[in-house]
């Protein structure tokens, strides 16, 4: 077969083109570079004394004033800069977390965005806003183990804060799958991947006490994090953050013969005798459940909704291999989305609540699963930033952070209504509202329709001895 050859369009450029060409690009970039270098020059010489964000300072406040977060990083936080560096540790960790709930979808897009807000690093107690190659260094750098455990210890300290005297602990546990964008990431694996099969992932585990993130843990696609090993180390890892756990709460991943052991002989303190209570999902393959559908026919169904019905086994060996009995209840539920009838079973060590009281606390925990959603989409965290599974561990850890941070601002500044917004409407709601911050004070419009809202903030900010200056404007 004969190959033709496609001619090159056009005459080919000799060498003296080549020179001139080479020449042409090179005053070009020269030219670029001297006016990028003029631009910061004038950034540096007269910055901006004013920011949009005004919303924002009074989260920044409520952070520095409220929370004491510098004083947390200052003191819980041990690994140390060089000296020569422009910013420490603790200025870094702010400044991250001011990226993060603003809504940096990547640590470069610092640069692009927030790199002028010089008014905004001033509220978090920096001397002006890094870069995301700043960013992107810190995190490589102090990707280890330690800094990890050292944030854990800072969200722990805001919770234990929030929780009130005598509350009782509830302990959820959930994991999800975050997809890699690239195989090059540590960790990075094909593993389970239920809507992507054969797509490289993460495996993503986060306990939450009473609707506090904490213990985020990152692991590789081929790694699931429901093994009894597993539960055992970072149950005992909250309850030493955290002081005591009275109740772990899990799906049906966590309903095993090896788990339940594990919980049946956990305890609510490291030293105490009295065992955690639980409640897990169960599946309905499982041999007790086999029995208990065998015992449902001389059984009634309890209604609960049109749609959901269940049936009450007050000890039922759920494992043939575990021969300890606990309490089963049977649902049969119609899921729309299915449009069909489901059946599965929760276990329990619990039996003084009703059947009915036993199903509504299983399923408050779905609230639970909407952080994993949330965290993907508002907190953008499948755009892991290194190529090293523990540096993104902090950044996960980071991100648990922000997460509480934000839950504590919402349940102590908002509106009852506001309570449980994702940080996406958040933001559109409040942070992102073209509102002004110059010397100290904040100018709200009187025609923006939510002054009322933010006038409304201010004083809940005010009333926690926060001192706030804001003036009204047409």
């Amino acid at each position: 077969m004969k190959i033709i050859k496609r001619k090159r369009q056009g005459r080919k450029k000799n060498r003296r083109e080549k020179a001139i060409f080479r020449r042409r690009i090179k005053r070009e970039r020269h030219r670029a570079a001297k006016i990028k270098a003029k631009r910061e020059n004038h950034r540096r010489k007269h910055p901006k004394k004013e920011t949009r964000y005004g919303i924002f300072t009074i989260i920044a406040r409520y952070m520095i004033d409220h929370l004491k977060i510098r004083e947390l990083l200052q003191k819980n936080f041990t690994l140390r800069k060089g000296k020569n560096s422009k910013f420490n540790a603790a200025d870094m960790i702010a400044g991250i977390l001011l990226a993060i709930i603003l809504g940096a979808e990547r640590l470069y897009h610092i640069s692009t965005k927030y790199k002028e807000e010089k008014v905004l690093a001033e509220q978090m107690g920096m001397p002006a806003m890094f870069s995301g190659d700043t960013a992107y260094r810190f995190v490589n750098k102090f990707g280890v183990p330690l800094a990890n455990w050292q944030i854990q210890e800072i969200s722990a300290s805001l919770i234990r804060n929030q929780l009130r005297k005598g509350e009782i602990i509830i302990a959820d546990l959930d994991w999800t799958t975050l997809r890699s964008y690239e195989n090059k990431k540590e960790g990075a694996e094909c593993g389970y991947n239920k809507l992507r099969p054969g797509q490289a992932c993460f495996q993503a585990s986060q306990f939450f006490v009473n609707g506090y993130g904490i213990c985020p843990e990152l692991l590789g696609g081929k790694t699931m994090p429901k093994t009894a090993e597993f539960l055992d180390k970072n149950l005992s890892r909250v309850r030493y953050l955290v002081g005591h756990i009275d109740w772990f709460r899990g799906d049906s991943a966590y309903c095993s013969t090896k788990n339940l052991r594990v919980l049946d002989e956990f305890t609510c303190t490291v030293r105490g005798t009295k065992k955690i209570q639980f409640i897990v999902g169960s599946s309905i393959s499982s041999q007790g459940a086999k029995n208990a559908f065998e015992m449902s026919e001389k059984r009634r169904w309890q209604k609960i909704n049109d749609g959901t019905f269940i049936m009450d086994f007050p000890s039922i060996q759920v494992y043939a291999g575990y021969p300890i009995c606990h309490r089963m209840i049977i649902v049969r539920r119609f899921f729309k989305a299915r449009d069909r009838w489901d059946d599965y079973a929760i276990v329990t060590s619990n039996t003084e609540m009703s059947a009915k009281q036993t199903f509504y606390f299983y399923h408050q925990r779905e609230t639970i699963e909407n952080f994993f959603k949330e965290a993907k989409h508002s907190y953008y965290l499948e755009n892991l930033p290194a190529s090293k599974l523990g540096r993104n561990q902090l950044y996960l850890h980071l991100i648990c952070l922000a997460f509480n941070i934000i839950r504590m601002a919402r349940m102590t500044l908002l509106s009852h209504k506001d309570h449980n917004i994702y940080l996406a409407t958040l933001r559109r709601n409040y942070l992102h509202l073209d509102v002004t911050f110059r010397d100290g004070i904040l100018f709200i419009p009187r025609w923006m329709p939510q002054y009322r809202a933010i006038l409304a903030i201010l004083q809940r900010l005010i009333d926690l001895n926060v001192p706030y200056k804001y003036r009204l404007t047409s």
